[in-house]
């Protein structure tokens, strides 16, 4: 994983890696991801970067950049849109799309200002029998908006 070759993102990997480092981390926890959404060579799947993601309580923001002086085209296909989508949204991140070189900036500032100004709710589980459950948070104030994971892990305890 450590070696770079351009064209071939280990986007999975890289998310699996980031989440098993930040696991045994307290605090709040997120993975900030640049990639054009598309995955090439990656060793695990995306549903195992996802559980590790939440395992470790870790939001992900998916940046969606694709640089047409790599990638030859600006074209963002349908499936890369919605692969960061569902890694974002599934565990309370977000999905910035900035489009052009000069918009990315504005999207990383973007996603430290809101990770600077987010509030954490937490609960205890009725049992922690080491599984993964859907979780829906809900806001009934107009005006306001809640953004969460849509599932937790209720790790067992000894």
């Amino acid at each position: 994983l450590a070696e770079l070759n351009l064209g071939r993102t280990r986007l999975y990997d890289a998310m699996y890696l980031a989440a098993e480092k930040l696991k045994d981390e307290a605090g709040h926890k997120a993975i900030v991801i640049i990639a054009s959404g598309d995955d090439k060579g990656s060793k695990v799947k995306l549903d195992q970067a996802m559980v590790a993601a939440e395992k470790a309580n870790a939001a992900v923001y998916a940046i969606r950049y694709v640089d047409a002086d790599l990638s030859g085209t600006s074209y963002a296909s349908l499936t890369q849109q919605t692969t960061m989508r569902n890694i974002s949204h599934g565990t309370g991140g977000r999905t910035l799309n900035p489009g052009r070189s000069d918009a990315l900036t504005k999207a990383v500032r973007d996603v430290a200002e809101e990770l600077r100004g987010q509030y954490s709710i937490g609960f205890t589980p009725a049992k922690l029998d080491g599984s993964i459950h859907k979780i829906d948070v809900r806001v009934n104030q107009h005006g306001l908006r809640a953004q969460s994971r849509k599932a937790y892990f209720a790790e067992a305890r000894p």
